[in-house]
């Protein structure tokens, strides 16, 4: 396989996969608020029992009350960790681009904040949600530590990759 197609063939995969999560975050922003605290909930009822071992033994109202307790931050982090993502997905995707070297963190940084804010607008249909603009910093705090993440690794194995062609 030529080098051109083995990009060509990234390109496309990493583009997908960045399309595909965009629409899985939009999936989540289109439940309504209570179907989304129930997932959440959810979420943190299974993290509760796997960290928590006498988690069953409580009577319902503590497990209800221990679960209000973590859904904030859980809600917060589920942001962040969804734009982290896609910050990683996109920047692998812009990277199969020669592009100047700024772009590759730019483009993917402009792609998640654009998409975060549109989501956010988008959840003010939702009923019983609502848009936040701090959630639009959230998500682009986790969209800059995946972005920049990737930035480490790509850095790190291309002079890898340049020491050993030099031996």
């Amino acid at each position: 396989m030529t080098l051109q197609k083995s990009v060509k063939i990234k390109r496309i995969v990493f583009f997908t996969l960045t399309a595909l999560w965009m629409v899985a975050i939009f999936l989540f922003s289109a439940q309504n608020g209570s179907l989304s605290s129930k997932t959440s909930g959810g979420v943190i009822q299974w993290l509760l029992k796997l960290f928590y071992s006498d988690f069953d033994s409580l009577s319902i109202a503590e497990k209800e009350e221990l679960i209000v307790s973590w859904q904030f931050f859980v809600r917060k982090a589920a942001h962040f960790s969804a734009y982290a993502l896609l910050g990683v997905l996109s920047t692998l995707a812009f990277d199969t681009f020669k592009l100047k070297r700024i772009m590759y963190y730019v483009l993917p940084a402009v792609l998640s904040v654009c998409y975060a804010a549109l989501d956010e607008f988008h959840q003010t249909f939702v009923p019983d949600r609502v848009g936040c603009v701090t959630d639009v910093l959230i998500d682009f705090a986790g969209a800059a530590v995946g972005i920049s993440f990737v930035g480490l690794v790509l850095y790190l194995w291309r002079r890898q990759k340049a020491k050993k062609s030099c031996k």
